[in-house]
């Protein structure tokens, strides 16, 4: 959003052509029926991608200040959406209209600033979830997926299932549960009901 608020112009564009609301956790933004562009404000969305199966794959997070630049692929190619975000953290969100995100890929280079950048970001997320996938032990992409859910959140408390850590993670939950066990035998974490404690110093 920086480099948005470098232009007052586009600013005063983007304010008065978007529509802003405000989702509580768990809602889901978008689908098959994305006709805009979303900018996140507040909060966290959990981006994820759905097959032919109706099985999903996490991708990435948006956060605050962030888009997601698949579904701004999506709208300006008029491709169906097979995307859906699930609102992990309270959230408030901009839509802009796709007409006017066209015409300002015209008219502001902030604007083609702020859309590559947000390729940039998601690129080096998806490539590190690859290399992660490929190269590093279960154990490895738990501990690292958990340390990213409690740095997005800002609390102690991780808040999720072993069915959704697994589908996260493209793995069993049979698998992760007794990676979970294990690990709070050694003492790295504790595991409560539909919800995960790491107990380690750094993050």
């Amino acid at each position: 959003m920086e480099s948005l608020k470098k232009n007052k112009a586009l600013m005063q564009e983007i304010q008065s052509h978007s529509i802003t609301g405000t989702y509580p956790k768990g809602s889901k933004i978008w689908g098959k029926e994305l006709s805009s562009i979303p900018i996140v404000l507040s909060g966290v969305l959990k981006v994820s991608q759905s097959d032919d199966k109706g099985a999903y794959t996490h991708l990435y997070y948006v956060q605050a200040n962030e888009t997601c630049v698949v579904s701004i692929v999506n709208v300006l190619f008029e491709k169906e959406c097979t995307l859906t975000a699930m609102v992990q953290e309270e959230a408030e969100i901009m839509f802009i209209p796709i007409d006017k995100a066209k015409e300002w890929f015209k008219e502001y280079p902030e604007w083609i600033e702020f859309i590559l950048h947000s390729y940039h970001q998601r690129f080096d997320d998806l490539l590190g979830s690859l290399k992660s996938a490929n190269a590093e032990k279960l154990e490895t992409r738990v501990l690292k997926y958990l340390r990213q859910r409690r740095a997005i959140s800002g609390g102690k408390i991780v808040s999720i299932t072993h069915q959704h850590l697994a589908d996260d993670l493209s793995t069993n939950r049979v698998v992760v549960s007794r990676l979970l066990k294990t690990l709070e035998n050694k003492g790295v974490l504790k595991l409560g009901r539909n919800k995960i404690e790491l107990r380690e110093a750094t993050v």
